[in-house]
């Protein structure tokens, strides 16, 4: 399935689909969010352009907002423990992912829960019921559990009992499939066994890959500051497309936008190799286009300022770039501008520039200037 990483089981997803159509009846798909910060950002889109699809063929969507489960913090791939959010703050950022997931999902065949419906009500009769149905050692499986077990990092036993409020969701809305990111591999895994040990068939698990940040190398994360929030203007949106390493460009295509995938192979098959700057030019502007496309609809899509440079100062169809800085406004002298260029803060398409003598091409269209990680602006000769 294109976009997925893994499916728990490719048997069991078969046979729900058939026995959806069989008996004219739409599946329960689950995706739980913990409101934990204020925004969104694209790494959160994956799994909720997931879920739209399935809106999409006919199906029940359920977005679980964790207003019960945001008290613990999920703790996969967390090195420590979360710091506890106290209700006020769970449901100003669960106000604000509301109004960020229209953006992605339909209001028709979409239920919006909030898990403290049925978790604040569970009695400790019941919470030891559901703990015992699963081993101490099959806790422990738990990669981030394992690791910080194994470097003698402090693990809170609160955060034990969370895979198991995430379990009980998908018994509480009897659910068929849970989506989610390959890091909730665990969590969702042991849904199905304990959906089995309250005789219900086991749900079946769709995980996502989890979507790199604009560093090229880590998950993108709000605390990492490698993120792109579906909030931001067109114009940071750009900005941070532009600038990010070129690995991710297919990546992006595959998991944040609606190009089909065998545009997207082929978008693969003409950046591989050494492609010139002008190819993944041309792909990251068309990102750019297609994600603010998204999130901004009729908006500039770009959002790039454009200065128009006379041609009285360029000859051949060449700007220095000294002029070229000093007319964007990025430098207030000589001085300032030749620092840049020191500092290997000027790339001209992408490319670093240092030489003070270099001269920017405009004869053949417009060219991409960055100076720094925030000013960047679209140079063009200006039309006589």
């Amino acid at each position: 399935m294109w976009g997925v990483e893994t499916v728990l089981t490719p048997e069991d997803l078969k046979a729900r689909i058939l026995s959806s159509e069989k008996e004219k009846r739409p599946l329960i798909v689950k995706l739980g969010v913990d409101p934990t910060a204020p925004d969104i950002h694209l790494g959160h889109t994956v799994v909720l352009r997931k879920l739209r699809q399935f809106q999409d063929l006919g199906h029940q969507a359920v977005l679980i907002i964790g207003g019960f489960t945001s008290r613990i913090g999920d703790p996969s791939g967390k090195s420590k423990t979360r710091p506890a959010l106290d209700d006020t703050e769970i449901k100003k950022n669960a106000d604000t992912y509301l109004q960020q997931v229209e953006k992605i999902l339909t209001k028709e065949r979409l239920r919006i829960v909030d898990n403290r419906e049925w978790l604040d009500s569970l009695s400790l009769k019941e919470v030891i019921k559901l703990l015992s149905h699963a081993t101490l050692s099959k806790i422990l499986e738990h990669n981030t559990f394992k690791e910080r077990f194994r470097e003698t990092s402090s693990i809170r036993m609160h955060e034990f009992i969370y895979p198991f409020l995430q379990a009980y969701d998908s018994i509480f809305l009897k659910s068929d499939i849970e989506l989610g990111g390959t890091d909730q591999l665990f969590n969702i895994a042991l849904g199905r066994e304990l959906q089995k040990e309250y005789g219900q068939n086991p749900q079946c698990a769709l995980l996502m890959p989890v979507l790199v940040g604009t560093d090229g190398v880590q998950k993108m994360s709000k605390s990492l500051g490698n993120y792109i929030g579906v909030s931001e203007s067109p114009k940071v949106m750009a900005q941070k497309l532009l600038n990010m390493p070129d690995i991710n460009i297919v990546p992006y295509f595959q998991l944040l936008t609606p190009v089909p995938e065998e545009e997207v192979k082929q978008i693969e098959k003409e950046l591989s190799g050494k492609p010139a700057t002008d190819i993944i030019l041309k792909y990251k502007n068309r990102l750019i286009e297609e994600i603010t496309g998204i999130y901004h609809p009729g908006a500039n899509l770009h959002s790039v300022d454009i200065i128009e440079v006379p041609s009285v100062d360029c000859e051949n169809g060449k700007l220095g770039i000294m002029k070229a800085i000093s007319i964007s406004g990025f430098a207030q002298s000589n001085r300032e501008a030749f620092q840049y260029l020191q500092s290997n803060a000027v790339r001209v398409n992408q490319e670093v520039v240092k030489d003070k003598n270099h001269l920017i091409d405009l004869s053949k269209g417009p060219v991409q200037l960055n100076v720094g990680k925030k000013k960047f602006v679209s140079l063009e000769i200006r039309k006589s």
